[in-house]
């Protein structure tokens, strides 16, 4: 049978080869969009599955960790848990008043204390024969004794002073009829007390391995910070380490050798400071000690008429043949002498001073 064409091409070119090779081309979109659109389902499904593992990972172990911490049973755990999730309460609730029930029931049992055993007879429980239930039971038969008391506000006084303020929250929740309540438990599958243990089990080591990596992770952060703040130190040598940071060989231990030299030469650089500082201090003091030698030189110097020797020529007389220097000076003029001899010596000595300075 023949194609049929459109009225145009028929009029006009007489060919529908064009609106074929369109057709084609629309064709290969509308395949191309499937795929993607395959792709991207398989995608939301497999983070979807792996949301679910996680979702399913966290509320086992949060009714292990109740489990353990109120000592009741995980499995009655979860069953009572859907009743209190369909009755407008939470797990945590059940787990709280649970727990202290359990408690309650022991001290009126085993321990013997006459005010919770007064608690139970107001709802007209048996202590003692409420202690042999299993847990489940013992909510059962809670929730019947609330049922059925005479009183609300007196059952539910009761029920707070036996179960905590979660005995409050919960007693609508028991009032329900025992058969709703355990048609409500049977709606769901649970996991046994040994697999909710492997699962706690399971998360406990994840969220360790998490801990640990987020820590090794912190560390290398802290480290890349002493790295940046040491490169700061050193731009004018930075240009080669960062090259070396793209090498593949490069290790940690690389880099911090690099830095390691890099604080061995900048105590090798204090310590050669260090040493020409003592050795200008200890050239000063030498120098010192030469100026204050010639001002004591001078000083005798300029006193030589003081002498045994040039005591005579002072006075007039001599104690040796010949004529001293200064016989023929005046005391006055002596002194001035003396001045001045100090005083070129002084001058002499602030040039060496000023030279030690520099």
């Amino acid at each position: 049978m023949a194609t049929r064409k459109s009225r145009l091409e028929t009029q006009f070119t007489g060919d529908d080869k064009p609106f074929q090779r369109v057709a084609a081309r629309v064709k290969a979109s509308v395949t191309r969009l499937r795929s993607a659109a395959s792709s991207l389902q398989g995608g939301f499904a497999f983070m979807g599955g792996g949301m679910l593992v996680k979702s399913t990972i966290d509320q086992a172990d949060r009714i292990g960790k109740l489990a353990t911490r109120f000592d009741v049973s995980a499995e009655a755990l979860q069953r009572l848990g859907h009743v209190a999730d369909l009755g407008g309460s939470d797990l945590e609730a059940v787990a709280k008043g649970l727990g202290d029930l359990n408690k309650r029931a022991k001290e009126a049992a085993v321990d013997g204390l006459e005010m919770y055993n007064r608690e139970f007879e107001s709802l007209g429980i048996d202590a003692q024969e409420f202690w042999k239930l299993d847990h489940e039971e013992r909510w059962l038969a809670m929730s019947d004794a609330i049922r059925n008391a005479t009183n609300r506000n007196e059952a539910m006084a009761a029920s707070e002073k036996l179960m905590g303020r979660a005995g409050k929250e919960l007693f609508q929740v028991m009032e329900q009829s025992r058969e709703t309540q355990i048609a409500q438990m049977d709606q769901i599958n649970t996991l046994s007390d040994g697999q909710i243990d492997r699962i706690e089990e399971l998360k406990d080591h994840f969220t360790t391995l998490t801990k640990n990596v987020m820590t090794e992770f912190a560390k290398i952060i802290v480290q890349v910070w002493e790295w940046i703040k040491k490169l700061g130190d050193e731009l004018g040598r930075a240009g080669a380490l960062i090259a070396s940071l793209f090498d593949p060989h490069t290790t940690f231990e690389d880099v911090n050798k690099y830095f390691d030299e890099v604080k061995k030469e900048r105590e090798e650089q204090a310590a050669h400071e260090k040493k020409l500082e003592e050795d200008r201090k200890a050239r000063q003091k030498e120098q010192q000690k030469e100026i204050e030698k010639r001002a004591k030189k001078a000083a005798i110097t300029a006193t030589v008429g003081f002498t045994p020797s040039g005591l005579g020529g002072f006075f007039g007389h001599s104690g040796k043949s010949g004529v001293s220097p200064m016989a023929t000076k005046s005391l006055a003029q002596k002194n001035i002498d003396l001045q001045n001899s100090i005083l070129n010596e002084l001058k002499h000595s602030r040039k060496i001073m000023q030279k030690a300075t520099t």
